[in-house]
């Protein structure tokens, strides 16, 4: 991995940055697809948008900073802070997790401001790690929201349907893809009404969730992964898992 703090490579945040100290950080994580990344635009647009919550300023030339690390087939990402410092993080894809099945547990919680995508996971990976799980997914009144690290699509019916972007979730730029495929309804989702379960994110694409030991994987789910990669610009040796 290689790491650059405000440019200078190797570079280390300061201690008393309030985005170290109290995680008062915004960042977004994006990969290339062959040496093209994937949907820049609806990264920073939704960078900028976090920052704008938190009150954190988004440096000049940082797309540029962005587009200048892009490689074949690897992962960006860019974290702001509170203190006005800028890290990102160039790495390979972990393609292991592409389509890897994600145990998750039910929560009663959904986060505030969940429509921003900041570092302040301390609260989510300790529920996560209480309950033995990877990610826990979120609810509210009955109503799956999201998981900590992804977004929900649900086979109900015989049909595509995904929490409705209300302010209550991330609106994932996996998500948007997907739904830009078209056949896809936005609508309230309960457990018990899923035929299949599935989660969506940058480094997982399209990925079966894992509840109460029960896979909700099926067909209709990796007919739409395949349909992902088929709309993908430029190429990907990667396989889909079987």
């Amino acid at each position: 991995m290689r790491v650059f703090v405000n440019g200078v490579e190797g570079g280390r945040l300061p201690a008393d940055d309030v985005g170290v100290s109290r995680g008062l950080n915004v960042f977004e994580t994006f990969r290339t697809y062959g040496p093209i990344p994937f949907r820049l635009p609806q990264h920073m647009a939704r960078l900028r948008r976090s920052a704008a919550a938190f009150g954190i300023s988004v440096p000049e030339g940082v797309e540029d900073r962005l587009t200048g690390h892009c490689a074949p087939d690897v992962v960006v990402r860019v974290m702001l802070t509170g203190g006005g410092n800028e890290a990102i993080q160039v790495y390979p894809v972990p393609t292991e997790r592409i389509g890897r099945p994600v145990a998750v547990a039910l929560v009663d919680y959904a986060p505030p401001l969940g429509f921003a995508k900041h570092g302040s996971r301390g609260l989510t990976i300790a529920m996560a790690a209480a309950r033995g799980v990877e990610e826990v997914l979120f609810t509210q009144n009955g109503e799956l929201l999201e998981a900590a690290r992804s977004n929900l699509f649900a086979v109900v019916d015989g049909r595509w349907v995904t929490p409705p972007s209300d302010g209550r979730i991330l609106e994932g730029v996996t998500r948007g893809a997907l739904l830009d495929l078209g056949g896809i309804r936005e609508g309230a989702v309960r457990l018990e009404q899923c035929e299949e379960l599935w989660l969506s994110s940058t480094l997982k694409e399209l990925a079966p969730a894992i509840v109460d030991g029960e896979e909700r994987s099926g067909p209709m789910g990796r007919a739409l992964h395949g349909a992902f990669r088929a709309a993908l610009p430029g190429s990907s040796t990667e396989a889909l898992p079987a």
